[in-house]
């Protein structure tokens, strides 16, 4: 169900130190993200995270990479997540671990850091964040001119857009409180594909896959999610690769 998703994206904390920079630009800044959510008692945890991880890689086919990231970043949760890591292993034979940040968390102990698989840093321009320390380290990537991109800006187009997204074969995104998105575009949840709480992991899978395969079609037919056919959002055509093996096997598969 799973064989060729990227990763899965676990949003383990609700902070991001840049959340007032990029006020405006990031959905982490937004103070109504979360009006939506009737129970906020509940929040994703490592526990969680294992157990969805379980799942995904024992039963769903999942090859790829699990993050620590939405809007949010999980630099400010290494005290949650790296004690938990061990475990994780344990209980979840061949995972692969990646932490997605801009850096500014990390301070200047990076050891801890070779409890993950991989490393991605957004470097952003004017902020000191030591992401430059780690260049040239196995498994680190670099992004040295990082752009925020208009997902909070761009209006739905006047008319339906016909030309399929590929944006959901990259990653499947359960935000702080248990949601599924199938996208970072649709951060304020227009289609809904269930919570991990209330309709279990593999379900949220379920309704996220049945959505993709509907909106990677082309033309996009008009029972799409009307949020999909109206969109217009740069990422609809974009490659995000964060599992190059992955990506090109699904781009052959779908034939993108």
């Amino acid at each position: 169900m799973l064989r060729y998703l990227q990763a899965l994206d676990f949003e383990i904390n609700r902070t991001c130190p840049l959340a007032k920079l990029h006020a405006g630009l990031c959905p982490i800044s937004d103070p109504h993200r979360y009006d939506h959510v009737k129970d906020k008692s509940r929040a994703i945890n490592m526990d969680i995270v294992q157990l969805c991880a379980q799942a995904a890689y024992g039963k769903l086919l999942f090859r790829g990479w699990v993050q620590f990231h939405y809007f949010n970043d999980p630099g400010d949760a290494l005290g949650v997540i790296c004690p938990a890591i061990p475990a994780l292993r344990a209980a979840v034979p061949g995972i692969r671990l990646g932490l997605f940040t801009n850096g500014e968390m990390l301070g200047a102990d990076l050891s801890q850091l070779r409890l993950f698989d991989g490393l991605w840093i957004r470097d952003y321009p004017n902020v000191r964040d030591g992401s430059r320390d780690t260049a040239g380290s196995p498994g680190v990537h670099i992004d040295a001119m990082p752009q925020l991109d208009s997902r909070m800006t761009t209006p739905l187009a006047k008319e339906p857009l016909t030309t399929r997204c590929r944006r959901m074969w990259d990653e499947l995104c359960i935000d702080h409180y248990g949601y599924g998105h199938i996208c970072t575009g649709d951060w304020r949840r227009a289609v809904d594909i269930g919570n991990v709480f209330d309709d279990g992991f593999a379900a949220v899978c379920e309704r996220f896959n049945a959505v993709r395969d509907l909106i990677c079609q082309e033309p996009m037919p008009p029972d799409a999610p009307a949020f999909c056919r109206y969109c217009q959002m740069s990422m609809r055509y974009g490659d995000c690769i964060i599992d190059e093996k992955i990506f090109n096997e699904a781009r052959a598969y779908r034939g993108f």
